[in-house]
Formats: structure tokens, C-alpha cells, sequence
């Protein structure tokens, strides 16, 4: 799915491209009030003049064949368009427990609120940045914090403060924490 969503981001990049470009040569033709026509401006009848052999063919049925493959693969790229537009993506959590009467698990916003709640709770602790990211399967994932102090402390200190206090949250989860300090950011792994 992933895929189909960045094609029809893509593509829907690629035709506002092309209606922006009309627009423009549709102001260009009404600005410059010559006695052409806008098809005339933008060169239409010399693209007529180069696709009637094809059109001629195709009225002749001699191309039928050619014309079913090309419209089949239209509809298939629409289709899977649609499916790339209209199916939801799943998003990934933390998970704590799985059984067979269901999962228990917490979304990445929720569970940095609470990592930086257990950092913070000494006044003299500021969380700048908190960057949670759960696994794609399964239990466990990441996070990432960056802490500072407005005290002169060591940042050892600062950085055993936040180990200490994100414990229990990252053996229950199966997290692999980082805390770094925003002096520096030199990082020390949890968990």
C-alpha cells in the first residue's frame, strides 16, 4: 500500500503540474489578445496532424488490439489509483500485551506524553524533543528524548535522571530509549 500511495501522490503532483501550465497558457493567450485561438497558441492542430495517421488506423479497426491493451491498462491504473487513495493505513503502536482476546497498546503521541511526564517530573528537567517510533511487528521500538537542565549539573547527572525515570516504561514496552542532552548530544541507550 505504501507504494500505491506514493504513486498517487506522484501523479496527482504531475496533473497539477499540467493544469498550472494550462492556466498559464490560458492567461498568456488572453493577455496577449492576438486573433488566435487558444488550441492555435498552444500548437493543437500540429499534434492532430501527427496522431491522424494513428486515428485513421483506428477507425479502420486495424488497431483494435492495440486500443484494448491501452484502455485495460487504464482502468487497471485507475483502479489500483483508487485502492491507493481510499484504503487507510494501519498505524503502527506500542504494543504491551497480545493474547487471543485482543491487544493492549498505547498510540506513539500517548506514550511520548507519558515518557516525557516521567522525564520532566523534576522541575529542573526540560524535555525539548521526544521521538517515539514502535516496530512494525510485534512488541517493542524506540525512543528518542532530548533533555536539558537550566542548572549547572553534570550531564551524566541529567542523563541517569532520565534512564531512571523512563525504567519502568521501557521494560514494560520493550523500548529501546535514547536520551541525549541538548548541550551536545551525546546519547546513551536504555533498555
Amino acid at each position: 500500500m505504501p507504494v500505491l500511495r506514493a504513486i498517487v501522490r506522484l501523479l496527482t503532483l504531475l496533473l497539477l503540474v499540467v493544469l498550472a501550465l494550462a492556466g498559464v497558457a490560458a492567461i498568456v493567450v488572453a493577455v496577449s489578445g492576438g486573433n488566435a485561438s487558444l488550441a492555435e497558441s498552444v500548437g493543437l492542430p500540429a499534434v492532430r496532424d501527427a496522431v491522424s495517421g494513428f486515428l485513421e488506423r483506428l477507425e479502420g479497426g486495424r488497431a483494435a488490439a492495440l486500443v484494448a491493451l491501452i484502455a485495460a491498462g487504464a482502468v487497471l491504473i485507475g483502479l489500483l489509483l483508487l485502492v491507493g487513495i481510499l484504503v487507510p493505513t494501519r498505524e503502527r503502536r506500542f504494543v504491551l500485551s497480545e493474547g487471543q482476546h485482543g491487544r493492549l497498546a498505547a498510540r506513539r503521541g500517548a506514550l511520548g506524553d507519558v515518557a516525557e511526564a516521567l522525564v520532566a517530573r523534576p522541575r529542573w528537567v526540560e524535555v525539548s524533543k521526544v521521538k517515539p517510533r514502535p516496530a512494525r511487528r510485534g512488541a517493542g521500538g524506540r525512543l528518542a528524548l532530548t533533555v536539558a537542565s537550566p542548572r549547572r549539573d553534570p550531564e551524566g547527572d541529567i542523563q541517569k535522571t532520565a534512564r531512571e525515570r523512563l525504567e519502568p516504561l521501557t521494560e514494560r514496552f520493550k523500548i529501546k530509549a535514547r536520551v541525549r542532552t541538548g548541550r551536545d548530544h551525546g546519547a546513551e541507550r536504555v533498555g
